[in-house]
């Protein structure tokens, strides 16, 4: 075969193998993206598997019947320790999620799987609360009346009345916040979760819903909305609930008390809504019904002091994961033998000492809950007890002025050497 035959057919073999390999290349790479756009886990909602492995399958009996509901119980939630103090959620489910399953209304994308989300967990992993989703049982409702024909009466439904008992009972636990109740849902649940504030307002202190219906003139009084807090999403795909979102809307900016009301307005149904305030277009809803619930309230700070000294400030309010600076002022022929934050001692070598050594000061840092530092005091010395400090105030000025006798003494010894060698040099002259 001639020569230049020969690097003709090399050449369109490299070419054909330079192709091959840009080929696999490709081919490589997609098989490697694919496994890893499939393993990517959404961590801002929990899937339905991760619902019903976080949550406890329980059943109430109420005075007038039986409901099932599921319970979550936060990473921090900690039921032995009732002196950090729990935030209640309780989620409504929308319609379509009634039976006796205790699954259904574990419904994936909804405000329930974000707050079993992983990114929930982390959000608000220094704060402790519990989620309680009860379900509806076929053929009731939570409220009297479903959807933009519901108006609140007097009379609450067998569930809601159940609901009631059930909250209750979980309030009477001494681990939760008693007053300090938070209530949500989408849609149907949306309006129960109005309903159960209109009801019960006195410990209802946050509302979220997404669509549903609610009496605005039941819900905008003084005596339920004073204080409260108040997130609404409202579709704009259903006119009915946005009107009637934008109803309460006006009755609250127009009312004589004040009251933390945001409202957010999204395309498409309350589904499209629900998931867009999923997405975080608004500040984070777990939170918001969670950590500013929190934040919202104040905890008790207080110091006492033993004989020997004083502790300031006396008393104080500091707010959620807050912190105080106390100063303590030990007495002279005093010493500080004990400091005990909620009846911890506090190691003495992690006080400061001030300026003044009688003054120590010491920060209470990541406060959680009622606070009370207690500070004690001891005699300084063994010998004599308090009064050694006088027999040593007297010591010192003993030495004080016997060093100033003897300095005294020593320049009137000199000043009399050189005047009596002065004298002999002028005799010498």
């Amino acid at each position: 075969m001639p020569l230049g035959a020969l690097y003709m057919q090399k050449g369109l073999v490299f070419t054909v193998l330079k192709k091959i390999i840009c080929f696999l290349f490709v081919i490589i790479m997609i098989m490697a993206a694919v496994p890893t756009a499939s393993a990517a886990e959404d961590t801002a909602t929990a899937t339905v598997a991760q619902m019903i492995a976080k949550t406890k399958d329980l059943s109430f009996a109420g005075d007038m019947m039986d409901i099932k509901y599921r319970r979550y119980n936060s990473p921090s939630y900690n039921p032995q320790n009732d002196s950090v103090k729990a935030t209640v959620v309780v989620y409504f489910h929308d319609e379509g999620a009634e039976g006796d399953d205790n699954t259904a209304q574990l419904q994936a994308g909804s405000l329930l799987s974000h707050f079993m989300s992983a990114d929930m967990e982390d959000a608000c992993k220094d704060y402790s609360y519990i989620v309680i989703a009860p379900q509806c049982p076929k053929g009731q409702s939570f409220t009297s009346a479903t959807g933009k024909d519901y108006k609140f009466t007097s009379n609450a439904s067998t569930v809601m009345s159940t609901v009631k008992e059930l909250v209750d009972e979980i309030r009477a636990t001494n681990v939760v916040f008693e007053d300090r109740i938070v209530v949500m849902g989408t849609g149907a649940g949306a309006t129960a979760a109005y309903d159960f504030f209109c009801r019960y307002p006195t410990y209802v202190t946050r509302v979220m819903a997404v669509g549903g219906y609610c009496d605005a003139d039941a819900v905008a009084v003084a005596e339920r909305a004073k204080g409260k807090a108040f997130r609404v999403v409202a579709p704009k795909g259903d006119s009915a609930a946005l009107e009637n979102a934008r109803a309460l809307k006006a009755k609250i900016d127009s009312a004589d008390f004040v009251s933390n009301f945001e409202y957010y307005e999204y395309e498409g149904d309350k589904a499209s809504a629900l998931k867009q305030a999923l997405a975080f277009n608004e500040p984070y809803i777990a939170q918001w019904a969670v950590a500013e619930n929190y934040s919202s309230s104040g905890f008790t700070f207080s110091c006492t002091a033993g004989e020997g000294g004083t502790v300031s400030p006396k008393a104080s309010t500091v707010g959620f994961n807050g912190a105080v600076m106390i100063n303590i002022t030990q007495n002279d022929g005093y010493k500080i033998s004990g400091v005990k934050v909620n009846n911890t001692d506090i190691a003495l070598d992690s006080l400061t000492q001030g300026s003044n050594p009688n003054i120590y000061t010491y920060t209470v840092k990541n406060i959680k809950q009622d606070t009370t530092v207690q500070v004690e005091f001891s005699i300084a010395t063994t010998v004599g007890g308090k009064y050694d400090i006088v027999i040593d105030r007297t010591v010192k000025w003993c030495l004080w002025l016997a060093m100033g006798f003897l300095a005294l003494a020593a320049m009137v010894y000199f000043v009399f050497k050189f005047e009596k060698s002065l004298s002999a040099a002028k005799k010498v002259k």
